[in-house]
C-alpha cells in the first residue's frame, strides 16, 4: 500500500509512464526538473541527463516485494528515489545460511552487473513502500557505449555493486579491515602509504589505461615472430648470432643490423618482400616490443653495423632450438613474414617520424606522404600541403606502464567525493610555504598526492584542509591553455572534456584536434585526456603550422579578367609512378602574379592546340571518335588550320597532325561494325549464330553506343516478348515498342526490374542501357503503375537447385584462378575511364553516354560472391563442404598471387556470407592449416583507417592487376559528395585532381598486358574456361539463409 507522504508530483510520473517515443519536449522538461533535485544527477553531462529522461521508467513497489534474487540475470538497472530495500546473500555451500548485507535507501543504485553480463550476487527485497527509477538493459548498454565517463559517475554514486564482488565472507572481511584501519587512524595521524586493505577495491586500478585487445594480440604475435626468426636463424645460419668485440668490450650472441636485413631478403620469397626498407620496418616493430634489443639501448633500428640481440639472448637464455621447435617455426615462417609485412609500414613510419625533420631523406619523406594519404583528417588537404606536413610531423606517444602527464595546479570544487574514499574540503591559505608532498591513503586504496601544505594543516578523518591537489592524469592539454600544437590521432582515442559539461565527445583514429586554437590564436577550448595505452599522435608545432598556411597562399596563382578571379592555379606534385604523360610543354608562371585577358596565353598558340587535340585522342580513345561534337570541332579546326598555314608555313606540321587524326576517324566510322548483345544468365554476352565459335575463345570487346541488345520483357502472368534495340534506346521507347507488340492498353505503363527476392526497381523514362544494370538473376517486367505489387519473380530466378561440386573437384585450383583472372581482365579492359565519371556524376548528366561495361564488371563481382555461397550451401554432405571450402580458399590465394584483387575480395566475401559463416560444424572440421590461411587472407580485407591495409598492398603491386572496383567507386563518390564543383564561381580543380588520381589507378593497373603462365599439364582447360564464364548463382539472401538452416539447424534455448 502506498503512502500519501511519499506520493510524488503526478506530472513527472505521468511523463515517465509514457512510452519513450511518445514523450514530448514538455514531458522531458518535467522529468528533468524532478531528477535534477537529486544529488546523484547534479553533475551529469546534459546530453546524458536528457537521454536518461528519455528512456527511464517509474516503478512504485509495496513492502516485501522481491526486486531480484541471487543468481538471477538482470534485465533492469534501478535507482532508488525513496524507501528502503534490504540486500541479503546466501552462502553457496550452505543454502540455509543467509547473510544480511546492507539496507539501501534513497539515492542508491543497483544493477551494474548488467554491463558485464554477471548474475546478481545478492537478493534485494523492499522493506517499505519504494519508488524506483528503472532503465532497461538495452538502454543502459547504449548509454554506456555513448557516454561511459558520465555514466560511471552515476553508477558509482552510492552503488550496491561493491557488495556483489566476493560474497559474504569478503564483505565481512572488508568490514573487519575497515574497523582495524579506523583504530589505527585514531592512534596515528600519519598513515603509511603501504597500508592497504587486501580485498579493497582500488579506483586507481579501475581507471588504469589498458591497451585494446587488438594491440594485445599484435604484441603476442610479435613475440612469437621473434621466436620464429631466432629459431630459423639458429637452424639455417647459426653464424649470424655470434660474439662481437667493440673496443675493449665483448658483446655476446649479437647480430649486425645489415646482416639481419640481408638474411630476411635471402630467405623470404620475392613476392612478399619488396625492398630493404620494409625489412628495416619489420625489425623495428620487433625492437619496439622488446622481442629484440639494441646492446646500447638505442631504440631505432639501423641498417648498418649496429648490434642487436633477441630477448632470449639478452636475458642469458642461450638455448638451442630442438627439432620440434624448428618444425613449428618452419610451419609458421610464411605466416610470420605476412604478419611482419602488414605492420612494417607503421613501424617504419614511427621510425622515420622519430628522426629530426632535417635528417629525413627524400625516400623517407615519400613514405610519410604515402601514409598521410590514408588519414581521414588530412583527406581534404591538397597534395602540396601533405608534402609540407611530411617534412615537419613529429610522433608523440603516451607510453604504456602508466606513463602520465601531470595536470597543472588548479583548485578543485569546495567539496568532492572521491569514490568511497575521503571527504575532502579544500581551503586556500597563502601563508603555507611548506612544499613537502604527503600521500593520503584511505581504507579503499584511493591515493591523493598533496602539495603546498604543512603537516599541521592535514586533518585525517572526514575533512582535509589543503590548498590544491596535483592529480595525475593522461592529459595532453587543458581547457584555457595556450595552443602550441595541432594533433592527429594515429592510434588510440581521446576524451574531449569541457568544464561543466563533462565528456562532450570521443575522438578516434584518424581524427584531429587542437587546430582551432592555432588558427584563431585563442586558448584551448577543451581538455584532451587519452583513453587507452599506447596512444600515438602526429604533432605539428605552431610555427610550422603557420608557415605551411603561408606557403599555400604563396604557391597560388590567380588569373584575373576585368578585375575578377577567373582561374586559381596551385602547384601540384603528381605521383610519378602512376601519372600519365604531360606532353612536351609545361606552363610556368610566377607566384602571386596576375595575367590579364589581353595577354597571350600559351595554350592559345596554334601549335599547342594541335598537340592538345592529339593528346586528347590518346587519352579519350573510343569516346573521342564516337562523339559527334568532337568530329564537328575537328572539321572546323582543320579549316582554320589550313587558312593559318597559308600565312604561317611553320604551322604545316600541326596541320598534318590534325589531318591525320581526321582521316583516322573517317576510316573508323566507315568500317564501324555493329555488335549485338544478348541478355543471358551471366549478363550481356555477344550474340553469335550457332555455327560461330561457341567456345568463348574469342576476346571480349567493349559495348559501344551504336551496338544492339536482345532481351526479354515479361508481363505479370510471366508471358514475354523479345526485343532487339540499340543500347541507347530509352525506357520510354522500349515501353512503346512492347505496348505495341503485346497490345497492352493503358497509358501509365512502367518498366522495372524484378529481382529474385521479389524486390522491384523501377526505371526512369529517360534511362538508357538498362540491360547491363540488371542484378544476377534479375528480369525486366512491364506493368501498369498501380499493379506493380502483382509482379512476382520467375521460377527460374531462384537459381540452381543442385551444386556443381562434382565438377569443381575435377578442376585444378591454380588453373581455375588463372582462367577466372583472364576473363575478369577481359571485362576490366572493356571499361572506359569515362564510365567512372558518368557513374559518379550521374548518368542523366551525360545524355547518350553509357556505363554498360562498368555495370557488367560490378555485376561480375556480385556473381562470384554469390557463386561461392551458393556452391557451399548446395553441398549436402559435410565432408564435401569442407573440401569445397578448402578449394575456394586455395582459389582465393591464387587470385591474390595473380593480383586479381577484385575476385579475391569477392571470394572472401562469399565465404564470409552470414549463411556460410554460421555453419559452425563445418568450420570446426576445417584443418588448422586452412583456418590460418583464412585468417591471413581476411587480414587483407581490414576496413580500418579507410582500408589502409588494402591501399598499402596495392601501392606495392605492379601492373597488370585488377583493383577492388567497389572501393574505387566508393572513393570517387566520397570525393564527389564531399567537395563542391565550384568555389566562388571558379572550378574546383582540387576536386578534379582527386578524381583524376583515382581514375589514374585504373589506367595504371592495365598498362601492361595480362598473360600469366597457364598450367601446361592441365588437360581440361576448355572445361574450366566454360565454367568460369557461366556461373549459376542464388542471389536471394533469404533463400541462402534457409539452405544454411537446413544444413545446420539453429540451436534452440
Amino acid at each position: 500500500m502506498s503512502k500519501e507522504a511519499n506520493q510524488p508530483d503526478p506530472d513527472w510520473i505521468v511523463a515517465l509512464d509514457k512510452p519513450p517515443r511518445d514523450r514530448t519536449r514538455n514531458d522531458l522538461y518535467v522529468i528533468f526538473l524532478r531528477l535534477q533535485k537529486l544529488e546523484a544527477f547534479t553533475n551529469l553531462p546534459s546530453s546524458l541527463f536528457l537521454q536518461i529522461c528519455q528512456c527511464a521508467f517509474y516503478e512504485a513497489l509495496d513492502e516485501e516485494v522481491v526486486l531480484f534474487r541471487q543468481g538471477d540475470h538482470g534485465c533492469n538497472w534501478y535507482f532508488v528515489l525513496s524507501g528502503k530495500l534490504e540486500c541479503t546473500t546466501t552462502e553457496i555451500k550452505n543454502r540455509k545460511k543467509t547473510f544480511h548485507c546492507k539496507v539501501l535507501s534513497g539515492g542508491a543504485n543497483l544493477g551494474q552487473c548488467l554491463l558485464d553480463h554477471r548474475a546478481h550476487s545478492v537478493t534485494v527485497v523492499t522493506k517499505e513502500w519504494c519508488e524506483l527509477l528503472r532503465i532497461e538493459k538495452r538502454d543502459l548498454t547504449r548509454l554506456w557505449e555513448v557516454n561511459r565517463p558520465g555514466l560511471e559517475k552515476l553508477l558509482s554514486f552510492r552503488s550496491a555493486e561493491v557488495l556483489q564482488n566476493n560474497g559474504p565472507h569478503a564483505i565481512w572481511k572488508k568490514s573487519q579491515d575497515r574497523q582495524k584501519l579506523n583504530v589505527s587512524d585514531q592512534r596515528s595521524r600519519s598513515p603509511s602509504p603501504q597500508r592497504k586493505s587486501p580485498t579493497a577495491w582500488k579506483p586507481s586500478e579501475k581507471k588504469r589505461l589498458s591497451p585494446s585487445p587488438s594491440i594485445k594480440m599484435s604484441i603476442k604475435k610479435l613475440h612469437h615472430a621473434g621466436f620464429v626468426l631466432r629459431t630459423l636463424i639458429l637452424d639455417r645460419s647459426p653464424s649470424l648470432i655470434r660474439d662481437h668485440k667493440v673496443g675493449s668490450r665483448t658483446y655476446r650472441r649479437c647480430m649486425v643490423g645489415s646482416e639481419m636485413v640481408d638474411w630476411i631478403l635471402q630467405q623470404s620469397p620475392p613476392s612478399i618482400i619488396k625492398c630493404r626498407l620494409h625489412v628495416v620496418g619489420m625489425w623495428q616493430a620487433l625492437l619496439e616490443e622488446n622481442a629484440l634489443s639494441h646492446v646500447g639501448r638505442e631504440l631505432p633500428f639501423a641498417d648498418n653495423h649496429q648490434l642487436y640481440r633477441f630477448q632470449e639472448d639478452h636475458l642469458g637464455l642461450e638455448s638451442q632450438p630442438n627439432p620440434v621447435e624448428v618444425q613449428r617455426a618452419e610451419e609458421d615462417w610464411i605466416d610470420t613474414l605476412n604478419f611482419l609485412t602488414k605492420i612494417c609500414s607503421d613501424a617504419l613510419m614511427r621510425l622515420i617520424l622519430k628522426k629530426p625533420p632535417h635528417d629525413r631523406d627524400v625516400e623517407e619523406l615519400e613514405i610519410i606522404y604515402e601514409e598521410l594519404l590514408h588519414i581521414k583528417a588530412l583527406a581534404h588537404l591538397s597534395t602540396m600541403v601533405k608534402r609540407e606536413l611530411a617534412k615537419v610531423l613529429i610522433i608523440e606517444t603516451i607510453e604504456k606502464e602508466g606513463t602520465t602527464r601531470e595536470s597543472r595546479m588548479r583548485e578543485l570544487p569546495n567539496a568532492a567525493w572521491f569514490s568511497k574514499a575521503l571527504y575532502v574540503k579544500l581551503t586556500y591559505n597563502a601563508k603555507k610555504e611548506d612544499r613537502d608532498p604527503l600521500l593520503i591513503d584511505d581504507n579503499w586504496g584511493c591515493h591523493l598526492s598533496v602539495t603546498f601544505c604543512t603537516a599541521s594543516s592535514i586533518v585525517f578523518g572526514d575533512e582535509v584542509a589543503i590548498k590544491a591537489l596535483r592529480v595525475k592524469e593522461n592529459v595532453l592539454f587543458h581547457q584555457g591553455d595556450e595552443g602550441y600544437s595541432w594533433y592527429i590521432i594515429l592510434r588510440g582515442s581521446v576524451n574531449v572534456i569541457k568544464y561543466g559539461q563533462g565528456v562532450v565527445c570521443v575522438l578516434n583514429e584518424g581524427d584531429d584536434f587542437g587546430k582551432l586554437a592555432l588558427v584563431n590564436d585563442a586558448p584551448r577550448a577543451a581538455t584532451i585526456v587519452v583513453r587507452e595505452e599506447n596512444c600515438q599522435f602526429l604533432r605539428v608545432d605552431k610555427q610550422d603550422f603557420n608557415r605551411i598556411l603561408k606557403n599555400v597562399e604563396a604557391n597560388t596563382v590567380r588569373l584575373k579578367e576585368h578585375g575578377k578571379d577567373v582561374l586559381v592555379l596551385q602547384t601540384v606534385f603528381l605521383n610519378k609512378r602512376t601519372s600519365s604523360p604531360t606532353g612536351n610543354s609545361t606552363v610556368q608562371s610566377t607566384s602571386k602574379t596576375s595575367v590579364n585577358a589581353d595577354e597571350d596565353f600559351v595554350i592559345a598558340k596554334k601549335k599547342k592546340v594541335a598537340s592538345f587535340v592529339d593528346f586528347w585522342n590518346v587519352v579519350a580513345n573510343s569516346s573521342f571518335s564516337e562523339s559527334g561534337s568532337v568530329r564537328d570541332f575537328l572539321e572546323t579546326l582543320t579549316l582554320d588550320a589550313q587558312e593559318d598555314t597559308r600565312t604561317n608555313p611553320e604551322l604545316q606540321e600541326s596541320l598534318t597532325k590534325i589531318q591525320r587524326l581526321v582521316e583516322k576517324l573517317r576510316r573508323d566510322e566507315e568500317y564501324k561494325q555493329i555488335h549485338t548483345w544478348e541478355v543471358q544468365k551471366q549478363g550481356l554476352s555477344e550474340f553469335r549464330r550457332p555455327s560461330s565459335d561457341a567456345t568463348g575463345s574469342k576476346q571480349r570487346i567493349p559495348i559501344r553506343i551504336h551496338d544492339d541488345a536482345i532481351f526479354r520483357v515479361f508481363c505479370a502472368d510471366h508471358t514475354y516478348t523479345t526485343l532487339r534495340t540499340s543500347v541507347t534506346t530509352s525506357v520510354k521507347q522500349i515501353i512503346n515498342s512492347v505496348s505495341e507488340k503485346m497490345c497492352l492498353g493503358g497509358h501509365d505503363l512502367v518498366l522495372c526490374e524484378v529481382k529474385s527476392c521479389g524486390e522491384r526497381v523501377t526505371f526512369r523514362s529517360d534511362d538508357i542501357c538498362i540491360t547491363s544494370r540488371l542484378s544476377c538473376n534479375g528480369q525486366i517486367f512491364i506493368s501498369p503503375r498501380e499493379h506493380l505489387d502483382a509482379l512476382t519473380p520467375l521460377p527460374s530466378q531462384d537459381g540452381p537447385e543442385e551444386g556443381t561440386i562434382a565438377i569443381l573437384e575435377t578442376l585444378d585450383s591454380r588453373e581455375f584462378a588463372h582462367q577466372l583472372t583472364l576473363y575478369d581482365f577481359e571485362l576490366f579492359k572493356c571499361i572506359h575511364e569515362y564510365e567512372l565519371i558518368y557513374s559518379n556524376f550521374g548518368r542523366h548528366n551525360f545524355p547518350g553516354c553509357i556505363t554498360a561495361n562498368l555495370d557488367l564488371f560490378i555485376r561480375r563481382f556480385n556473381e562470384i560472391q554469390y557463386w561461392v555461397a551458393t556452391e557451399i550451401l548446395l553441398a549436402i554432405n559435410m565432408h564435401k563442404r569442407v573440401q569445397l571450402l578448402k578449394k575456394l580458399l586455395k582459389v582465393a590465394l591464387y587470385c591474390r598471387d595473380l593480383q586479381n584483387i577484385n575476385a579475391f575480395f569477392a571470394i572472401m566475401m562469399g565465404i564470409g556470407n552470414t549463411a556460410v559463416s554460421r555453419l559452425a560444424q563445418t568450420w570446426e572440421k576445417l584443418p588448422a592449416k586452412f583456418k590460418r590461411l583464412h585468417t591471413e587472407l581476411e587480414s587483407h580485407m581490414d576496413p580500418t583507417r579507410n582500408h589502409r591495409t588494402y591501399r598499402l598492398w596495392v601501392a606495392k603491386l605492379s601492373p597488370p592487376m585488377i583493383p577492388f572496383m567497389p572501393l574505387l567507386l566508393k572513393d570517387l563518390t566520397f570525393i564527389h559528395d564531399g567537395n563542391k564543383n565550384y568555389f566562388d564561381g571558379l572550378v574546383n580543380f582540387e576536386k578534379m585532381h582527386l578524381i583524376a588520381s583515382s581514375i589514374r589507378l585504373m589506367k595504371f593497373s592495365r598498362s601492361e598486358p595480362y598473360s600469366p603462365d597457364s598450367g601446361a599439364l592441365v588437360k581440361n582447360i576448355q572445361e574450366i574456361k566454360q565454367y568460369v564464364r557461366n556461373l549459376h548463382v542464388i542471389d536471394n539472401q533469404k533463400l541462402l539463409n534457409q539452405l544454411s538452416n537446413r544444413l545446420e539447424p539453429p540451436k534452440t534455448i
